[in-house]
């Protein structure tokens, strides 16, 4: 079994107990012009390894904001985004300064940012920087929350007329 450093189990802890009181899909804070979807604010410690030797740590932080502006009362119509920290795809943790060799990094950058329109029940047209769609799976087995496209996409959620709950079609550019 391979020994992990203590700090690094201790912060997995934490992590559990912290997501043990949180729902899969809590309800949106809205008014009628603005939604808030989802505000997370995270810490980790990234542990640098040469043959599973631990040679650095940095204490890192992430934030992430999603929300929209409804141009109408009902929200058929959107300007969706998000931004986070992370100045890329795939750096989506920013260092707090902490640790060894790592520089204090900071800043939100736009992640997502897209129209939607919803002309009926059932119907969603989405173009822009769009969110990954997962279906069933997780970050664990797809694509990382602060993934995204850019392109369009048309989504069908009508169960009663399809054998799956969603059915859609995207055409976008990776990265």
């Amino acid at each position: 079994m391979q020994k992990r450093p203590l700090y690094t189990c201790l912060a997995g802890l934490f992590g559990a107990a912290f997501m043990m009181g949180q729902t899969n899909d809590p309800e949106p804070l809205s008014n009628r012009w603005f939604e808030l979807d989802h505000a997370s604010v995270g810490t980790r410690i990234a542990v640098s390894n040469s043959s599973g030797t631990p040679t650095g740590w940095a204490l890192q932080h992430q934030e992430i904001f999603e929300g929209a502006f409804l141009f109408d009362a009902g929200g058929k119509f959107s300007l969706r985004a998000a931004v986070a920290d992370g100045d890329s795809m795939t750096g989506g943790w920013s260092n707090t300064g902490a640790g060894t060799n790592a520089p204090a990094s900071y800043g939100f950058y736009v992640k997502k940012l897209y129209f939607s329109a919803k002309p009926f029940q059932g119907l969603e047209i989405q173009y822009g920087g769009l969110d990954v769609q997962r279906g069933a799976s997780s970050t664990i087995t797809s694509y990382a929350g602060d993934a995204y496209l850019d392109g369009a996409r048309v989504l069908l959620t009508r169960p009663s007329l399809f054998l799956f709950d969603t059915v859609s079609v995207t055409k976008a550019y990776f990265g």
